[in-house]
């Protein structure tokens, strides 16, 4: 007999990454590339010796996107859920580096 577990979590999210995005999941993608983009253009400048860009790319690089990882039959608003809070802790962590001192 196997036993699934799922945890609770807080969400510890100080923005909402996607308002007005909706649940279209490309839409959901492009919006998390172009936040990342904007991140590593301020800490590109905030680090210019390249000393976080080791870092920037260990938690941005994907070998597989997200998108591809879902399922096809998975509901779309499960899909879009799914997207949001993955790319958004990935969001959370970019912004931790950015707001270091």
């Amino acid at each position: 007999m196997a036993g699934i577990i799922f945890l609770n979590r807080p969400k510890v999210s100080t923005h909402d990454w996607f308002a007005g995005i909706g649940n279209d999941e490309f839409a959901i993608c492009n919006a998390y590339y172009d936040k990342v983009a904007e991140c590593y253009e301020v800490l590109l400048r905030k680090y210019p010796d390249g000393d976080m860009q080791n870092t920037i790319e260990t938690i941005t690089k994907e070998t597989i996107p997200m998108i591809e990882q879902l399922p096809d039959e998975m509901d779309p608003d499960a899909k879009a859920a799914v997207l949001k809070e993955y790319y958004g802790d990935l969001l959370e962590g970019l912004d931790r580096i950015k707001n270091m001192k």
